[in-house]
């Protein structure tokens, strides 16, 4: 299927923000590295069907996620996306892991896995098991402590459409 920029000069209210967004993501789809699997909704082809979704769900700063809603989701659509923090979407980027398993690393000196995640540019860590699983439980108790940190910060937020569709979301993951 072919995009389709259905609202070219038509300078609307956030257009010049949504736009970039929209050509990003028609660009990952299926051919970027990891987003070859990726599908994009028929709706979303027509440029003012992603619009109208952008502005009912903008908030200043986020980001469109496709994969927090539902784990593992590969189709961009109004029913799989939600607009997220950057700092909440990092929490759930895969692993860069030797293992695989995020936020599980192991210290050779001592022979175990410890959790850690990243916080404000500091690593925060919390246990240590030689068991890579049982480590991997300490590193979702930080996340989830993170996460509650990080709804809690944007509690205030303009549009709270948005931020109680983040709260829904991010209730699988408390």
């Amino acid at each position: 299927m072919k995009k389709n920029n259905n609202l070219k000069r038509k300078n609307l209210h956030l257009q010049d923000l949504a736009y970039p967004v929209w050509c990003s993501i028609h660009n990952r789809a299926g051919k970027a590295k990891g987003y070859e699997d990726v599908t994009i909704c028929d709706d979303w082809y027509t440029f003012s069907n992603f619009y109208k979704w952008y502005v009912a769900n903008y908030v200043k700063g986020w980001h469109v996620d496709k994969d927090i809603l539902l784990q593992g989701n590969r189709e961009y659509s109004p029913q799989n996306c939600i607009m997220v923090p950057r700092v909440i979407n990092n929490l759930f980027k895969r692993s860069s892991s030797m293992h695989g398993i995020k936020g599980v690393y192991l210290d050779k000196r001592t022979d175990k896995y410890y959790a850690q995640i990243r916080v404000e540019g500091n690593t925060k860590q919390s246990g240590s098991s030689s068991d890579i699983h049982v480590a991997h439980q300490y590193y979702v108790e930080l996340r989830k402590d993170r996460l509650k940190e990080l709804l809690e910060r944007f509690s205030d937020c303009t549009n709270q459409y948005a931020y109680n569709r983040l709260v829904q979301a991010m209730q699988q993951y408390l």
